[in-house]
C-alpha cells in the first residue's frame, strides 16, 4: 500500500468556516482516518498549507491539528516552477521535524544535558531512544543513492556566533569539499530575506568546532560519514532563534530559507530547470 499525498492551498482557513467546516471537519476528519482508501489499496493523504493574513493564528492553527506548512501569501503557496517539479519528482525525502519533543517540553534539553545531549548520542548503545530511532531509519530506508543528510541545530540564544545561519565544516575532507558545493550553491540561488554566505562555515579546527581528545561521544554527523550508504555531503546548520545577521526569524523567513535550501539540494544533484 502506497500513501499519495495531495496538497491542498487552504486559504482563508482562520475564519470562523474555514477553521471550523473545511479544516476540522474534513481535512483534519479525512487526515485522522488514514486518507481516502483507493481501489488499488493505495491511500490519498491530504496535505493542507495554510494561508491567511495572520502569521500567529495560522501557526497556532496549525500546531492544534499537526500540520506544518503555512503561508501569508497566496502567491507563494500557488507557485511552482520546473525546478521544484524536478526535485519532487527525482528524490525522496527522509524528514525528522523534532527530535527531543520530550526534552523541549520539560525545559530539559540542548548541549548542557546530563549526562549528555542527543546530538553526542550516536555511539554503539545510545541511550536516548529518539536516536535509536534515527539509526535504524538510515539503515532501513537509505541505500547508496543517498545524496544529502542535513542536520538543523539551533545554537545559542544570542551573542557572537550565535545570530548567523552557518555550516559546522566536516573533520573528513572529502565531506569538507561536499560541504562548500553546498555552501556555494545554498549563497548562489538564495533568495529569501533570511543571509547566508558560504564564507561563514566554521572551520574544523576553529572556534568551538573542535573534537576533545577524551571525549567518547559521536554526533549525528561523524556517524553518519561512517555509517551512511553511499558517500552524501553531510552538514550540520545552525540555525539562530531570532536574528540571523539583522533579518528577524519568523515562520516565514524560515520557511523561505527551506526553499533556498531546497533549490540548492537540487543544484547539488543536477536537477535546475534549464
Amino acid at each position: 500500500m502506497a500513501v499519495r499525498r495531495l496538497g491542498i492551498v487552504m486559504n482563508g482557513v482562520t475564519g470562523r468556516m474555514g477553521t471550523n467546516q473545511h479544516l476540522v471537519r474534513s481535512i483534519v476528519a479525512i487526515r485522522r482516518e488514514g486518507g481516502v482508501a483507493l481501489k488499488n489499496g493505495d491511500r490519498v493523504m491530504p496535505d493542507p498549507i495554510l494561508v491567511g493574513r495572520s502569521e500567529s493564528k495560522l501557526s497556532g492553527l496549525a500546531k492544534a491539528h499537526g500540520l506544518e506548512r503555512i503561508s501569508t501569501s497566496l502567491d507563494a503557496a500557488l507557485a511552482d516552477n520546473d525546478t521544484g517539479r524536478r526535485l519532487r519528482e527525482s528524490c525522496s525525502f527522509l524528514v525528522v521535524p523534532m527530535v527531543d519533543l520530550d526534552g523541549v517540553e520539560a525545559g530539559d534539553q540542548g548541549k548542557r544535558r546530563h549526562p549528555h545531549d542527543h546530538n553526542g548520542d550516536y555511539i554503539d548503545a545510545p541511550l536516548y531512544p529518539e536516536t535509536r530511532a534515527i539509526r535504524d531509519l538510515v539503515h532501513r530506508c537509505c541505500d547508496d543513492r543517498l545524496r544529502l543528510c542535513l542536520d538543523l541545530h539551533c545554537p545559542w540564544v544570542r551573542g557572537d556566533g550565535n545570530e548567523s545561519i552557518y555550516i559546522v565544516g566536516s573533520q573528513d575532507p572529502a565531506n569538507a569539499a561536499r560541504q562548500r558545493r553546498l555552501a556555494d550553491a545554498l549563497e548562489s540561488v538564495r533568495t529569501g530575506p533570511l543571509p547566508y554566505r558560504a564564507a561563514s562555515t566554521l572551520p574544523y579546527g576553529q572556534g568551538w568546532n573542535v573534537r576533545k581528545p577524551e571525549s567518547t561521544l559521536v554526533p549525528f554527523s561523524r556517524w553518519m560519514i561512517a555509517h551512511a550508504p553511499g558517500t552524501p555531503s553531510v552538514a550540520t546548520i545552525e540555525f539562530p532563534y531570532a536574528n540571523a545577521d539583522g533579518a528577524m526569524v519568523t515562520a516565514s523567513s524560515a520557511r523561505a530559507f527551506g526553499r533556498d535550501v531546497a533549490y540548492a539540494t537540487a543544484a547539488i544533484c543536477g536537477l535546475e530547470a534549464r
